[in-house]
């Protein structure tokens, strides 16, 4: 739980920002957050970013206890979204206050600008997920429309227009939500 002075929320997102001279890239950050996780494959995960041939800088997301974990790098920050049921915080042990620019930039609330960053970071634009080796983005979704996979909880992404599970494909099952026949090579990113 989050705990502020005049403000509580029982969220369990959370979003910080991190100077970029905290760490060389995105990669890195990601694979210093990745252990406070404490789940069996984080090592697995870990050696999967270590062995990429993708720019260390590629915004990327791995799966978090509630909420998802979202690393972006822009302006001069890397902007984080993710679940504040791990110590990340605490884990890096050190974070910066949100930057008056991203405040402006992003529409953010001034009291809270991090309940509003936690809503910015997954639309700025195409996520590695490492564990998959896919690259998507979160679809916008209308009223009534499902967010996740039923089966495995698990964030819908858009890849190549098309809504999927990323588990299910990876599984290869065709729980997608579409309306064309897709070839899973097709939607992976080998570049």
């Amino acid at each position: 739980m989050k705990i502020r002075t005049g403000f509580v929320s029982n969220s369990s997102s959370s979003s910080f920002v991190i100077e970029q001279d905290q760490y060389d890239n995105v990669f890195e950050l990601a694979k210093r957050m990745i252990p406070a996780r404490e789940w069996p494959k984080d090592d697995e995960l870990i050696n999967i970013i270590k062995s990429s041939d993708k720019d260390p800088n590629t915004s990327i997301f791995f799966t978090t206890c509630n909420y998802d974990t979202y690393i972006v790098r822009k302006d001069g920050y890397f902007m984080v979204s993710t679940c504040n049921n791990h110590d990340f915080i605490g884990y890096l042990g050190k974070t910066c206050p949100i930057p008056r620019g991203f405040i402006t930039k992003y529409n953010l609330n001034e009291n809270y600008p991090q309940e509003d960053l936690e809503e910015v970071v997954p639309k700025l634009g195409k996520f590695w997920l490492p564990e998959y080796n896919l690259m998507g983005t979160i679809p916008p979704h209308e009223e009534g429309e499902e967010l996740w996979c039923k089966e495995h909880f698990q964030t819908f992404w858009l890849i190549e227009g098309t809504r999927i599970c990323p588990v299910c494909l990876n599984q290869g099952k065709m729980q997608i939500i579409h309306k064309q026949p897709l070839n899973r090579f097709d939607l992976m990113d080998f570049d």
